[in-house]
Order: structure tokens, then C-alpha cells, then sequence
């Protein structure tokens, strides 16, 4: 079954948390790092698969990347195949990145429940590809206008070229008009980097 996926990549800090243990020392070292959504190369690999928990399957790939030109945020669009949508989750994204000569290039992006990015928003799969998904009543009024962006992005652009990130300027006044999905419940702030960022103990 065809879905699409609809979700915030990134925000302008790009705030992240990792914790792996140590078996020699019996220790869990945590790694905060911060990799903001302006650091991104302008033009992406032709293809940015999609997979589940960091696996080797793909389960889809990206058709579209969007930055928000008003708070910074790097959006994506994408098509999965064979994935159930029916099943209640919730969802978010993590990137699998590369160093790259422009900025930082998106190697894979995870659907998974754990992400390592601080204050991460969950990502919203609608039913059918991405024509489908935009009539299919479960999106918001947001989420339509950026599937129609993606859209028109995507008839410009063969599987053969690469994706890039296209630059977008919102005019709404109030957060939760100018986030697809609508805002989450409680105060919208953006999120302080951890003490000791960029190292490690």
C-alpha cells in the first residue's frame, strides 16, 4: 500500500542527543551535537531512500525538501510503499547525514519512535501517493498547499536528477497556521542546547 509522508526534518538548531554504551567501561556516553537545517547542501542526492529504524530496507524515498524561509525549518515529502498506514503510531524522523562540499548531504531519513533530535515533531503519513494524498481529507489546510508545492516540484524533476531544497516563505502571523499539522498541545519554544554540548563524558 502507497503512502505519503509528510514531516519536520529539522529546525534551525538542529539539536541532538545520542547515548551509547560503553561495554569496556560499563559507562553510557552521551553525544549532544547540534546540526541546523541551513547546513544543508542545496542539492540533495537523486536519491534519499526512507527507512524504518535505521534498517537496510528502503520503505520509500524523498520527492521533495522544502526550508522555511520564516523560521528555518526543513520540511520533506515523500512516497513509502509497503507500509501499513492503518496502524496508530506515532511517528518521527531521523536524518542519516554526510559531509558533503556544499553543506551537509541527506544520506536516509528513519521513520522511528525514538528520535535522537531534541523537541522532534511528529511526522504524518497519509494514505495513497502523493495526488491521492492531498484529496484525501486527512491533511491540514497547510499540509495541502506544501503537497501542492511538492507537486509541482516533482513534474519538474526526473528520478534521475538530484532533489533539491526549495526556498518557501510562509505569510501566516501565528505558529500553529504556519506548521503543517497543526502546533502540539503546551507552549511552543525552541529548544536550549544540553550543558556540555559537543562533548562527550
Amino acid at each position: 500500500m502507497s503512502a505519503t509522508l509528510v514531516g519536520k526534518l529539522r529546525d534551525r538548531l538542529g539539536h541532538a542527543r545520542v547515548e551509547d554504551f560503553d561495554p569496556d567501561r560499563m559507562l553510557v556516553r552521551t553525544r549532544a551535537y547540534g546540526i541546523g537545517s541551513e547546513t544543508f547542501a542545496p542539492t540533495q542526492y537523486a536519491t534519499v531512500p526512507v527507512n524504518v529504524e535505521h534498517g537496510p530496507e528502503p520503505v520509500g524515498a524523498v520527492d521533495h525538501l522544502e526550508l522555511r524561509e520564516t523560521d528555518s525549518s526543513l520540511w520533506v515529502v515523500a512516497t513509502l510503499f509497503d507500509l501499513d498506514v492503518t496502524e496508530p503510531r506515532e511517528t518521527f524522523l531521523s536524518a542519516e547525514l554526510e559531509p558533503g562540499d556544499d553543506g551537509v548531504m541527506l544520506a536516509g531519513i528513519a521513520l522511528t519512535r525514538s528520535p535522537a533530535l531534541v523537541g522532534a515533531w511528529p511526522a504524518r503519513i497519509l494514505p495513497g501517493v502523493m495526488r491521492e494524498a492531498r484529496g484525501c481529507g486527512w491533511q491540514t489546510m497547510e499540509e495541502r498547499a506544501l503537497l501542492d508545492r511538492a507537486l509541482a516540484a516533482t513534474r519538474q524533476r526526473t528520478r534521475s536528477k538530484p532533489v533539491l531544497i526549495h526556498r518557501h516563505r510562509t505569510h501566516a502571523t501565528r505558529a500553529d497556521d504556519a506548521t503543517p499539522g497543526g502546533r502540539p498541545p503546551g507552549r511552543m519554544h525552541y529548544s536550549q542546547p544540553y550543558p556540555g554540548i559537543l562533548s562527550v563524558r
